[in-house]
């Protein structure tokens, strides 16, 4: 989590990514839904949403803090995404998503084209 305080960002994104970092696990991997972030920093979802969009872009000047894949269930349903804290150094390298397999949860995170995916073993998680 000192990584997430030690970012240089205005008070909204700076909350969210706090809540990110919080949640998360000892691999910077987390996947909570819009509303229960939304309820843990005390504003809007859309807020939420926009900030996750802005932490995922990244600037000229600030690489991308969190990377966004999308999760399905195994009947094809959408689900809340996995986010990847981008921390430096031994426990996540930026850029790097490869497979971040949660006991069989989830089972692949990977690029399609445009869009990042992921596909689930059974609806059975929660977020951490």
């Amino acid at each position: 989590m000192n990584w997430a305080w030690e970012q240089k960002l205005d008070p909204s994104t700076k909350i969210v990514l706090l809540a990110l970092a919080d949640i998360a696990d000892d691999r910077g991997i987390c996947w909570p839904s819009i509303p229960s972030i939304a309820r843990k920093v005390c504003t809007s979802e859309r807020t939420v949403q926009r900030v996750m969009h802005c932490l995922s872009q990244g600037t000229e000047t600030q690489p991308a803090l969190i990377q966004i894949a999308a999760r399905t269930r195994s009947n094809g349903s959408r689900s809340s995404n996995v986010y990847l804290l981008q921390v430096p150094g031994d426990k996540l390298s930026p850029g790097d998503i490869g497979d971040i397999g949660d006991g069989g949860m989830v089972t692949a995170l990977r690029q399609e084209g445009g869009d990042k995916a992921a596909t689930r073993g059974g609806d059975k998680a929660t977020s951490p």
